[in-house]
């Protein structure tokens, strides 16, 4: 993963945005019916010592809800999936992810974001430095 990172640094350049995701699954409704033996749904969430003994039972559970969930973060929030559509920070041109054990043992994601048309580090650099530039009048 380290070379893959560097040959995208190497690439495409320094990435605009480094997100931690990490789904609470011990309070999330749908992980703990995943997790649990219920044939019925409820939002009812059960008792602390309760969610922990479901889900620390079932890892499956809580790793294809946890699938779901960046899933969705990232189709529906970085549009991924989409030619034409923007995502919450703009249009997405590279992501890149790892996923890690927490010590509960419930899984994170490490994102790292490229955006489209985003200013590099370097034209943000000259922007700061330079004296009476519409860079700063912007900002």
């Amino acid at each position: 993963m380290n070379k893959e990172v560097w040959s995208l640094l190497y690439n495409i350049g320094a990435p605009v945005w480094y997100i931690t995701f990490a789904p609470a699954d011990e309070r999330h409704p749908i992980c703990l019916y995943l997790a649990g033996t219920n044939k019925k749904f409820s939002l009812e969430v059960p008792h602390r010592g309760t969610r922990r003994r479901l889900i620390s039972n079932n890892p499956v559970a809580c790793a294809c809800f946890f699938h779901t969930i960046v899933r969705a973060f990232l189709k529906h929030v970085l549009k991924v999936e989409s030619t034409d559509e923007t995502g919450m920070w703009g249009k997405t041109k590279v992501y890149y992810g790892t996923v890690e054990k927490q010590g509960r043992p419930t899984l994170h994601l490490h994102l790292l974001l490229w955006i489209e048309n985003s200013l590099t580090l370097q034209e943000i650099r000259d922007g700061l430095l330079s004296d009476g530039s519409d860079f700063l009048k912007k900002s």
